[in-house]
């Protein structure tokens, strides 16, 4: 359910950067792929100086104007205007960023093209899920806050597994030896995969509650789940990445082991469900992040109040 985020000013960042152009999606899908023109090396370095520059702009974090109005500090119509707000702009900023990229054209190598067009295609596949949460903010309705609340977190957690399961961008680029040892070697990229690259540990242990973004919060106050487990997927840093399915049958047995014995009735008596975060298979996971947080948390994501350890029922 949850995948590993450092902070909600970091996604904010990665969901911007996934807006591409309407125009750009229509010609990758004709064929229109960049001419593989440039030497692999420099392919890298601009590419990754685009994406670094990009960063180093900055973006607003949509979590927060959703904090704002489960505090009652925003009224909803504003927070929606912000939201909305927001995507629109992390879609303008990317705009300039794919723009820019699209110069830089495809690597000159036996599969250039193809990688080029894969780098956009990941990037497209990225930009749907941006425009399907633009959409939710724009059409739900202001004269309910539960309402409002419950689609505005639904469409970030969205775009939160979206961007996790696919990782950041130069994943793509990695899987070209020659791009990748380019990008080990570029002090541009270094900074790029610092950006991406999340901590080992999130630093929350049982007990402890938690936003959507793994920001720890105090249980009084509204939140997203209630940790009952901290453990760690098998292996070291060097074991490969599982898969999916492998992945997901762990936590979920071990998240589904450990809800009983912290609520104190199992889940299919109890009003609550179990969520978890997990490394995902692109930066997490290659930085050595093996960490797994199972959660206590509503059926439909929507916010908690108070802990819920030991009280069965409530």
């Amino acid at each position: 359910m949850g995948h590993r985020i450092t902070s909600a000013a970091r996604i904010a960042l990665v969901i911007a950067l996934t807006g591409l152009t309407a125009a750009l999606l229509g010609s990758a899908a004709a064929g229109a792929a960049p001419t593989p023109t440039t030497p692999p090396t420099r392919y890298v370095r601009d590419v990754c100086a685009a994406l670094d520059t990009w960063l180093n702009a900055g973006t607003a974090d949509p979590t927060a104007q959703l904090r704002d109005l489960e505090s009652g500090e925003q009224s909803p119509k504003g927070a929606r205007q912000q939201v909305v707000h927001i995507y629109a702009a992390a879609m303008t900023a990317t705009d300039r960023l794919i723009a820019t990229t699209e110069k830089v054209g495809a690597p000159r190598m036996a599969n250039g093209q193809q990688v080029a067009t894969d780098y956009l295609q990941t990037l497209g596949d990225l930009r749907d899920a941006l425009i399907a949460a633009h959409h939710a903010a724009e059409r739900t309705t202001t004269s309910n806050r539960a309402v409002l609340i419950k689609t505005l977190a639904n469409a970030v957690r969205n775009l939160i597994n979206t961007v996790a399961a696919i990782g950041d961008p130069l994943t793509t680029l990695n899987g070209s030896p020659t791009l990748a040892a380019a990008i080990q070697g570029d002090s541009g990229c270094a900074n790029v995969l610092d950006f991406f690259r999340t901590a080992a540990s999130s630093g929350l242990k049982i007990g402890d509650c938690t936003t959507q973004d793994e920001r720890q919060v105090e249980c009084s106050q509204p939140h997203w789940g209630e940790v009952t487990l901290v453990t760690a997927y098998p292996g070291d840093a060097t074991t490969p990445w599982p898969g999916n399915d492998a992945m997901n049958a762990f936590v979920d047995q071990a998240c589904g082991a450990a809800f009983a014995p912290y609520v104190g009735v199992s889940e299919d008596q109890s009003p609550y469900t179990y969520g978890w975060f997990h490394p995902n298979a692109g930066s997490n996971w290659d930085g050595g992040d093996r960490e797994i947080v199972c959660t206590v948390i509503s059926p439909d994501n929507s916010p908690m109040t108070g802990s819920v350890k030991g009280n069965a029922l409530s």
